[in-house]
């Protein structure tokens, strides 16, 4: 079986140090976090986070794989140099070591509502790798058929052309 473009992402923030031990045997291309800490509020914070997920990225590319965080809402909020979260990881980590994977969700609500995807890939040219079309229900609800974004996702891909 072609794992070449497996993650394993775990949730929560206390499990890293030993993400790329548990990632290398399944395969998996990308070992990560499935969100930052919620209290990336002061440059001070984001600096120590920076310096653990780059630590955690180079033990990755050791073993043949990238270190990748996905990113919320709270990422591109401002922290104390004015810059948000996301900005201040993404200028204090290597990229040989950690990759940030944008979720359009967050993107999309922190700023005016909308984004222009081909713009947005025609900017990244070859430095998206993948995309990644998320299932998440809405709180509360118990009537969330995880197959719809799916299918929506898929649809508007299909159309995009970049």
């Amino acid at each position: 079986m072609d794992r070449s473009g497996s993650t394993l992402h775990v949730i929560g923030n206390d499990c890293h140090f030993h993400l790329a031990d548990v990632a290398a045997p399944l395969g998996a291309s990308y070992a990560g976090a499935g969100s930052t800490p919620e209290d990336l509020t002061s440059a001070a914070e984001c600096e120590a986070y920076s310096c653990r997920i780059d630590h955690l990225g180079a033990q990755a590319a050791q073993r043949g794989m990238r270190y990748v965080v996905h990113l919320h809402g709270t990422d591109f909020e401002s922290v104390d140099d004015g810059a948000s979260a996301f900005q201040f990881l993404l200028d204090r980590t290597s990229p040989q070591n950690v990759v940030f994977e944008l979720d359009l969700y967050w993107a999309v609500s922190a700023g005016d509502g909308t984004i222009d995807l081909p713009a947005v890939f025609a900017a990244a040219g070859d430095a998206i790798e993948y995309y990644v079309i998320e299932r998440d229900p809405p709180l509360g609800d118990d009537d969330f058929d995880p197959f719809t974004p799916s299918f929506e996702g898929l649809r508007y891909l299909q159309r995009v052309h970049f």
